[in-house]
């Protein structure tokens, strides 16, 4: 009897020590009800599209991170005419050792190579990045090998990489990395104009902001998108379903490389 105290006891106390500094989900987002609260648990992820107009202001679901730094601001900045967040928990698994997890994963961009997005099939339909690498930041970029594991996040990192698309072939995106063991950013823009035949994003107007956090009750991927085209394109290509599904491409990768 005194040993089963002994180790509830134990078990209380790692706990807490574990999880007595880190906010849980309801703390970040009160206001979920239980259905949002399930997709947000699910594999697939809560997310919405929201457009912007002089009558609905934009308002994000996670506006500061743990440490009070804005995470949304960088994209609402920009005033894009839409957005689009998506949110999910990871539940923890042995392969899971902190930030640092996470952090590697995100730097092994060649393993963007070759992924479907989820609603389609591997093998019949072509994958949404075809190549995908480090490269450097020359007028002509020249390809760079990953990195190994590192064992600490840098304060802040900036790379570059060349994502061969199934639409818009050859991108080429800048990641702006910064960090501690309690959150992470990752910043994603593109320093070359993107093409589809013709100019369809131009330099610098697409970001993607993701904030990862530590929960109670799992790890926070969070993102928001935010991209900038012509009114011509946005009549005639679906942008916010195109670059939404790069996004989830991404956050899949994410969270693949965690395990």
């Amino acid at each position: 009897m005194q040993r089963t105290a002994a180790a509830v006891f134990l078990w209380g106390f790692l706990t807490l020590s574990a999880f007595g500094e880190s906010r849980s989900f309801s703390d970040i987002l009160p206001d979920f009800d239980e259905a949002q609260r399930a997709e947000a648990f699910s594999p697939t992820g809560y997310g919405l599209t929201t457009r912007i107009t002089p009558e609905s202001p934009p308002a994000s679901l996670i506006r500061f991170s743990k440490s009070g730094l804005p995470v949304s601001a960088p994209v609402l900045n920009r005033h894009p005419p839409f957005f689009m967040e998506s949110l999910t928990i990871v539940p923890y698994s042995s392969g899971y050792k902190g930030l640092i997890t996470a952090y590697n994963a995100l730097g092994k961009v060649s393993n963007l190579a070759g992924r479907v997005h989820r609603s389609e099939t591997p093998g019949k339909d072509p994958p949404v990045f075809s190549e995908a690498a480090r490269v450097d930041n020359a007028p002509r970029p020249n390809p760079l090998p990953d990195p190994p594991d590192a064992s600490e996040i840098p304060p802040s990192e900036t790379i570059y990489m060349r994502l061969k698309d199934k639409i818009f072939s050859n991108t080429y995106y800048q990641a702006l990395i910064t960090g501690t063991e309690d959150e992470l950013f990752y910043t994603l823009t593109n320093f070359k104009t993107i093409y589809a035949v013709f100019p369809i994003i131009r330099e610098d107007k697409f970001i993607a902001r993701l904030y990862i956090e530590p929960l109670q009750e799992g790890l926070l991927i969070y993102s928001i998108m935010g991209v900038e085209v012509s009114n011509f394109y946005m009549a005639t290509i679906d942008v916010p379903g195109v670059m939404r599904k790069r996004a989830q491409v991404i956050t899949d990768w994410l969270i693949e490389g965690l395990f």
